[in-house]
C-alpha cells in the first residue's frame, strides 16, 4: 500500500457510497467466524478477537435494491472436511425484515426462515446505501492491491504499477475503500468480521440490475425450496414457506447471535431522511 496525499490523483474525493440499485457478478468475500466446532461448520462472526476464528471464502453475485428495502447473495462456498471438500452454494435474500437462507449442502438442501427483529419488536432491514456517510472519517488517498482482482489494467491507471487508486474511509470498525476511476466501493474490511471486495468491471447499476438474464425476479420470496415438499431441512418456516416465529420464539445458537448483532450495530433512519422509522444495517 502508498499513502498518497488528498489531492494526488486529481480527481475529487470519492464518497463512500453504494448504488441505490446494483449487481456485482464478481463479489468476492471471506467470513471470518467464532469457531464453534472443530469442522468450522455455520458460525458467525462475533465481536472477540482473543477467540479462535474460522475463515469462510465464498465467491459469487451481490444484489442490491434499495427501493425494495432487498438484497440478495448467490455464493459458491470453497469445500471444507464437513463437506468432504465439496464445495456448497447458498442464496441469501434479505427484504425488508426477512430473510430467506438457502443452502445446498451437498448430502441435502436445507432453507432458514428468519426474521432477525422479532424477538426486540424491531424491523432490521439491509444495510443502507449511505450507512457510511454520516459520522465516518476520511483517512486518506491510497495505491493498494485488491485480494482477488487482477492487477489494474484500466485506462487511467498508468503510472500505479498495478495497484488500485482509492479513497479510504472508516467508520467505527468499518473500512471501506472507493475506487478513484471508477466511482464504486471496491473493498471492506470489519476486523473479526469479514473481507469483501468487488470486482470494478463486474458493476451493473439501475434497471440492468433489477433481473436475471431470463428477466426473472432475483428477490423472488419465498423461494421454492423453502416451501412444503421443498427442501429436506426447513428451519422457522411455515407451508407456505415464510417465517414463522415469534417474539417467543427461542432463536438458537448463530441465529440468536446474529439477531444480538444486528439490533446493537443498527442505526435508526430518522423520519426526515427516509420517511420511515426502521432499523437498517
Amino acid at each position: 500500500m502508498e499513502q498518497l496525499n488528498k489531492k494526488k490523483g486529481g480527481d475529487e474525493i470519492k464518497p463512500p457510497l453504494l448504488p441505490q440499485t446494483f449487481r456485482n457478478d464478481r463479489y468476492n468475500q471471506i467470513m471470518i467466524t467464532d469457531k464453534t466446532n472443530p469442522f468450522c461448520f455455520g458460525g458467525f462472526p462475533g465481536p472477540d478477537s482473543t477467540k479462535e476464528h474460522c475463515y469462510a471464502p465464498s465467491t459469487g453475485v451481490h444484489w442490491y435494491d434499495w427501493p425494495r428495502r432487498a438484497l440478495r447473495y448467490d455464493f459458491n462456498n470453497a469445500g471444507t472436511i464437513a463437506t468432504l471438500w465439496k464445495n456448497t452454494s447458498t442464496v441469501i435474500i434479505h427484504e425488508k425484515e426477512f430473510m430467506w437462507i438457502v443452502n445446498d449442502l451437498v448430502v441435502t438442501e436445507q432453507c432458514v426462515c428468519a426474521n432477525p427483529g422479532v424477538r426486540f419488536g424491531e424491523k432490521i432491514y439491509p444495510i443502507h446505501y449511505d450507512f457510511m456517510t454520516t459520522g465516518s472519517k476520511y483517512l486518506g488517498r491510497e495505491k493498494i492491491a485488491v485480494e482477488w482482482l487482477q492487477p489494474d489494467q484500466r485506462a487511467g491507471s498508468e503510472g500505479n504499477d498495478g495497484l488500485y487508486l482509492v479513497d479510504h474511509w472508516v467508520k467505527g470498525p468499518h473500512h471501506i475503500w472507493v475506487d478513484v476511476i471508477g466511482g464504486y466501493v471496491i473493498r471492506f474490511w470489519q476486523p473479526w468480521n469479514g473481507l469483501q471486495s468487488f470486482d470494478p468491471a463486474r458493476w451493473f447499476v439501475g434497471d440492468e440490475a433489477r433481473s436475471n438474464a431470463d428477466n426473472s425476479d432475483p428477490y423472488f420470496t419465498p423461494p421454492v425450496k423453502c416451501k412444503k415438499d421443498g427442501a429436506r431441512m426447513r428451519i422457522h418456516c411455515d407451508d407456505d414457506g415464510n417465517n414463522n416465529q415469534t417474539p417467543d420464539t427461542d432463536l438458537d445458537g448463530d441465529f440468536s447471535f446474529l439477531a444480538k448483532k444486528l439490533k446493537l450495530t443498527a442505526k435508526r433512519e430518522q423520519e426526515t431522511k427516509t420517511g420511515e422509522s426502521e432499523i437498517y444495517v
